[in-house]
């Protein structure tokens, strides 16, 4: 990647850690080629900015084989994943192989030890739970080193798009039908947040210095080339969307936090 574009936020992220976009880029590369997965959306660099520490110890709950850890490792970090990683054989091989150390369990029975991170993140992964985070996110609390930082994403409940389809009928979960028949056992979003749940959960299990912000960045790439792709495009680099709505309407929310010193 002899150039990459960023989203500004994510720019503003490196510039503050002190790593130079080149060297950003030429890990984001690597870890592509590593991991045979195509160019990342601007969400995925985000993930990977917000949670880089220089020669960082780094777990991310839930994250499979998505490719910000790839880049994590390949710009120098010690990082772990747990997940159940069903039927992600091919990308468990691939990310040892880059060294990452994997452990496939429920996120409810993990033992994660303490006092260990330096960065914990959950990307896009709290909606699937089942039942409530709280066991969760205090494991999370123990196992930060002291000033360690949580980075979270969820997508958020009262999204534009969720409020247009309650007001013609529909369901802002996703279709009843795939629930139906495939719901013995349920993997998709269970309870999506607003920015108000994360603020509280945060401050429930005692993270410190809470930072709650938006943006409305797409998850995966859309359709096939064209006008409405180019547009998404551009909407996810510059932000176009976030220039125009209110926060409590975009698609994600983010929170950044620590542990206490």
């Amino acid at each position: 990647m002899a150039r990459v574009k960023l989203h500004r936020w994510t720019r503003r992220i490196l510039a503050e850690k002190g790593l130079p976009v080149a060297d950003f880029a030429a890990a984001v590369e690597k870890a592509r080629a590593a991991m045979d997965a195509p160019a990342p959306p601007q969400r995925m660099l985000l993930c990977a900015a917000l949670c880089y520490q220089p020669g960082g110890r780094h777990l991310d709950l839930g994250g499979g084989t998505s490719l910000y850890n790839p880049i994590l490792r390949c710009l120098g970090m010690d990082v772990t994943v747990v997940d159940l990683f069903i039927g992600e054989e091919d990308g468990l091989a691939r990310l040892a192989a880059l060294g990452i150390a994997t452990e496939q369990s429920d996120l409810y029975a993990a033992v994660l030890p303490e006092r260990t991170y330096d960065g914990i993140s959950m990307f896009e992964t709290i909606e699937h739970l089942p039942h409530s985070p709280k066991p969760i996110l205090e494991k999370v609390v123990t196992a930060l080193k002291p000033g360690g930082r949580f980075v979270l994403s969820v997508p958020n409940m009262a999204r534009i798009e969720n409020r247009m389809r309650m007001l013609v009928g529909r369901n802002p979960m996703g279709k009843y039908r795939v629930f139906f028949h495939d719901g013995n056992p349920f993997l998709g979003h269970h309870r999506e947040m607003t920015m108000d749940e994360v603020r509280f959960a945060a401050a429930a299990v005692g993270l410190a210095n809470a930072r709650v912000v938006t943006t409305d960045h797409r998850y995966k790439q859309i359709g096939r080339p064209g006008l409405s792709r180019w547009f998404a495009d551009q909407n996810d680099l510059h932000g176009i969307s976030d220039a125009l709505t209110p926060s409590g309407w975009r698609r994600q929310i983010w929170l950044t936090a620590e542990r206490a010193a």
